[in-house]
C-alpha cells in the first residue's frame, strides 16, 4: 500500500513539474519589470507572421482541440495541451485521512494529499485534500464522483494551461486572432508577438 502511494505520489510529480516550469518560464517572460529591458512603447509591435496563439477553454480535450484546428483547414506546430487538473475538497477537521484511500480508488485520481487552508477558505472546522486527476475524466465526473461520497464538497477546481500555436496564412493573422475569439472553445487568442529586449 505505501509502495503505491509512493508510485503515485512520483507520477503526480512527473506530470505536473514540467507543467510548472512551463508556467514559471511564461510569468517570467511576462512579469519583466526592469525598465531597461521593457519593450519600447513607441517600438511598432511585431509577431510572427502566418501564427495566432491560443488558449482553449478547460473542457476541450486534446481531441476536440486538435479536430477544431484540422476542421478549419490550418496546423499545429506546437501544442501545449496539459489535461490534468486538480480539486480542493473540503472535509470535516480531522477527517481527510479517513477518506483519502476512498478517493484515491476514483477512476483517474493519481494522487490525494490533506492540506489546510487553500486559498482563502479560511475555517478553522475544516480540513482539505488536494486530489490530483491525470486528465483521462472530465472535472464534472470528477466532482459527481467526490461529492457522490457523503460530507466531501469540491470548494475549488484547479485547470492546467491548455494552449497551441496554430498556423494561419500569412497576412490574416489578426484576422483569425479577431475570428477565434468569438468562438465558444477559445479562452483567448494573441498574435504570436516577437519581444525585442534591449
Amino acid at each position: 500500500m505505501q509502495s503505491g502511494k509512493k508510485m503515485r505520489v512520483a507520477m503526480i510529480k512527473a506530470q505536473i513539474i514540467p507543467s510548472l516550469i512551463f508556467t514559471v518560464f511564461i510569468l517570467q517572460l511576462i512579469s519583466c519589470t526592469d525598465a531597461d529591458k521593457i519593450v519600447s512603447v513607441n517600438m511598432p509591435l511585431e509577431f510572427v507572421p502566418g501564427q495566432v496563439v491560443v488558449g482553449f477553454e478547460d473542457s476541450v480535450s486534446l481531441h476536440s482541440a486538435d479536430e477544431f484546428i484540422y476542421n478549419l483547414g490550418f496546423t499545429s506546430d506546437t501544442m501545449y495541451f496539459d489535461s490534468s487538473f486538480s480539486v480542493w475538497v473540503r472535509v470535516d477537521s480531522g477527517k481527510a485521512i479517513d477518506y483519502e484511500n476512498i478517493i484515491l480508488q476514483i477512476t483517474g485520481v493519481c494522487a490525494a494529499f490533506e492540506r489546510t487552508y487553500p486559498y482563502d477558505d479560511i475555517d478553522s472546522t475544516k480540513s482539505y485534500l488536494l486530489v490530483c486527476f491525470d486528465g483521462t475524466v472530465d472535472t464534472v465526473f470528477a466532482k459527481d464522483r467526490i461529492e457522490s461520497v457523503p460530507n466531501l464538497i469540491v470548494s475549488r477546481v484547479l485547470m492546467h494551461s491548455k494552449m497551441s500555436l496554430i498556423n494561419v496564412p500569412v497576412g490574416r493573422e489578426i484576422f483569425w486572432r479577431d475570428s477565434l475569439r468569438t468562438l465558444s472553445i477559445i479562452k483567448w487568442a494573441e498574435l504570436n508577438y516577437i519581444a525585442h529586449i534591449n
